[in-house]
């Protein structure tokens, strides 16, 4: 229940932050502070779920790293070969 909630709050913010940063009353001190908390915030958000999802990536394609190192792709053909290859025996 609370994932979905905080969930829907990471999608609208980009538009609550747009909102804020049109209406926002520079002198008000708490306003800005407030402002800028959501925007740092959001902006590790979007930061854990990039590293997250390179990690994911690297470990769902752990055959694929020795692929730079194999001497004989020349070519992008090659390559193609080589990654069916690797897709047939799974």
């Amino acid at each position: 229940m609370i994932e979905k909630i905080i969930q829907k709050v990471i999608q609208v913010m980009p538009i609550i932050l747009i909102v804020m940063m049109a209406m926002m009353d520079r002198e008000n001190t708490l306003f800005v502070a407030t402002f800028l908390v959501l925007l740092f915030v959001y902006s590790g958000v979007l930061i854990a779920r990039v590293l997250e999802a390179k990690n994911k990536w690297y470990e769902e394609n752990k055959d694929l790293a020795d692929l730079g190192e194999d001497k004989t792709i020349s070519t992008m053909g090659d390559m193609t070969n080589k990654l069916s290859e690797n897709h047939s025996e799974k």
